[in-house]
């Protein structure tokens, strides 16, 4: 394992028990060895001291050397081995073994010095003793001349019992202070840790976001200060976190009500952040669509364009393309680059504004005015025709009148068509005054009826029927006739003679439900979400042909939900306009 991956308490542990070792180590050299050399001296010099005691008692003769007999019991009395060696290096005597049994010694080293007229002393281990010995080997001088040797050897088991006993004496106080110094070490380590133990279990529970993560102040020390300076720096953290998250909150709050689609793109063409429009665009959820490519995104070739163009040009792009999936939209795109602080390459900011309704409304502006003039071309070509023809020279009074009935009855057409187109554009506008009252609808309704078809006059009126305890509504009584006018005229116009139509009306807590009913020739289920738009017809020459300007049912449109309330068609024998009216 590397030190890297040891603890900081673990490395301060090891450090400290190997300066321990190291000072143990120290204290062996500078005292034990010397030690252990004093008494290997004293040994020796008192062996020496011996040597050249024993060494005066020798006698010598003219065959060589000789001891006294009483020489050999004192060298087993002091432990020690003695041996006469003459020059020659033949062993004359030895205190342990036969003389003529030994080899000769004039090699040992210590009897070679000895013969050179010097004291000498080495150690080695004896074969035939099975020891280490002291060898001490004293010169015999006679008249002058070296005769022989006296070699004193000693054992060494006592000298080696008294430095094991010496070594272990050592070795048991080292190692018991070794450790009663590791242990205090261990502990005064734990005490002196401990704080930077509660700094970093708090920094790890700072990293995992728990943003309240404070340590105890120890003391006034080092560590004391880094202490507080770790709970500064996380106050400031929870701060700035804090921050953040307000200031991201504002930026989602900002982005979720946006009515304009943005997405993020870096800039490898993917995806970093979008909001909840521009998923409802895509047909995604917001976090669907982070991560994800254009093409991933299904993005017309136009839309891949203009975002390549912007991230490789870095400069604003702008244009437009259509939509297909999941809805068809045609949408206006405005790309800007946008330089994130600490990132090497910058994002683009892709806005997409909604301009499907905006082109429908041109549409129906264009189809609209299309429309009028269609309208208003037929009708006047008709009077130019008719009035070319009342110049000419040759006509009868009968044929005058008939041009002059029908130039009327266009008029008149256009009279009523310029009317309703008055009355849409207030209604657009806002401008149709509306004073809210509380009337009887049975009443307003058969006012209605007698005016549009006066009794005894009209070859047709309509039925009606409101059941007793109808409540009042509440509502403008001079908009609900022509409410009211538009729907009869309507059945009366769109229904075979013979054939009937009325009105009649339900209520709930909230509204009461007008049905202005007929038994004609209905209307299909594909027409009739259309049957509502300016100008449109089922048959348009029928519909001509009757004086219907196309604007009746558009009229009624506005004005029913100008009240709050909804307008629909259903199909049954016949066609049944209902419409509701809030009740008081």
């Amino acid at each position: 394992m590397r030190s890297g991956n040891f603890k900081f308490t673990t490395k301060i542990f090891l450090a400290y028990g190997a300066f321990v070792l190291l000072s143990a180590l120290a204290f062996v050299f500078f005292f034990l060895e010397p030690e252990e050399r004093r008494l290997a001296r004293r040994e020796e010099e008192t062996l020496r001291a011996v040597a050249e005691g024993l060494a005066k008692t020798v006698h010598f003769a003219s065959s060589g050397p000789l001891w006294p007999e009483d020489l050999i019991p004192l060298a087993h009395a002091l432990g020690i081995r003695l041996t006469l060696i003459a020059t020659d290096g033949r062993v004359i005597g030895d205190s342990h073994y036969p003389a003529a049994a030994m080899e000769n010694h004039r090699d040992r080293p210590e009897v070679k010095k000895a013969l050179s007229g010097e004291v000498s002393a080495s150690r080695r281990f004896s074969r035939t003793l099975r020891t280490e010995f002291l060898y001490l080997a004293v010169p015999l001088n006679h008249r002058g001349h070296v005769v022989g040797v006296l070699r004193v050897a000693k054992a060494q088991r006592e000298i080696a019992r008294a430095l094991h006993r010496l070594r272990v004496a050592f070795a048991g106080g080292l190692g018991l202070a070794s450790l009663l110094a590791l242990g205090i070490g261990f502990i005064i380590l734990r005490r002196l840790i401990r704080p930077l133990g509660e700094l970093e279990a708090a920094a790890r529970r700072l990293g995992r976001g728990e943003l309240g993560a404070r340590v105890r102040v120890p003391g006034r020390d080092e560590l004391g200060t880094l202490a507080e300076a770790f709970n500064r720096m996380a106050e400031e953290i929870q701060g700035l976190v804090a921050n953040l998250a307000a200031e991201k909150g504002r930026l989602a709050a900002v982005l979720s009500t946006m009515a304009d689609g943005v997405l993020v793109f870096d800039g490898e063409q993917r995806v970093t952040l979008a909001n909840k429009k521009a998923g409802e665009f895509l047909g995604l959820a917001a976090n669907a669509i982070e991560g994800r490519t254009p093409a991933e995104l299904l993005l017309p070739g136009a839309a891949k364009e203009l975002i390549a163009k912007a991230i490789e040009e870095q400069r604003p792009v702008e244009g437009e393309f259509t939509l297909d999936f999941p809805a068809r939209r045609h949408l206006y795109a405005v790309l800007t680059p946008v330089a994130e602080a600490g990132t090497g390459s910058p994002s683009t900011l892709l806005v997409l504004r909604d301009l499907t309704a905006l082109r429908r409304l041109e549409r129906v502006r264009q189809d609209f005015v299309a429309n009028v003039s269609h309208e208003l071309r037929t009708p006047l070509a008709a009077v130019k025709l008719m009035v070319e023809t009342l110049l000419r020279d040759g006509m009868d009074e009968a044929r005058r009148r008939d041009f002059l009935a029908s130039i009327e009855a266009e008029c008149d057409r256009l009279n009523a068509l310029v009317n309703d187109l008055l009355t849409l554009a207030k209604l657009d506008e806002g401008k149709m005054p509306a004073t809210v009252r509380v009337f009887s609808l049975p009443a307003l309704v058969e006012e209605v009826i007698d005016r549009l078809f006066p009794p005894g006059e009209a070859p047709r009126r309509p039925l009606f029927y409101f059941p007793p305890g109808l409540p009042p509504a509440k509502a403008d009584p001079d908009h609900v006739p022509q409410i009211l006018i538009n729907l009869l005229d309507n059945a009366v116009r769109h229904t075979p003679a013979g054939t009937a139509f009325g009105v009649e009306a339900t209520h709930d807590p909230e509204w009461i439900t007008v049905t202005v009913w007929d038994e004609g020739p209905g209307i299909p289920a594909a027409e009739r979400k259309r049957i509502f738009e300016r100008f449109y017809r089922l048959d348009k020459a029928r519909s001509r042909a009757a004086g219907g300007t196309g604007l009746g049912l558009a009229i009624v449109k506005h004005l029913v939900e100008g009240y709050g309330g909804r307008v629909w068609v259903e199909d049954g024998q016949g066609a049944r306009f209902r419409f509701t009216l809030p009740r008081a």
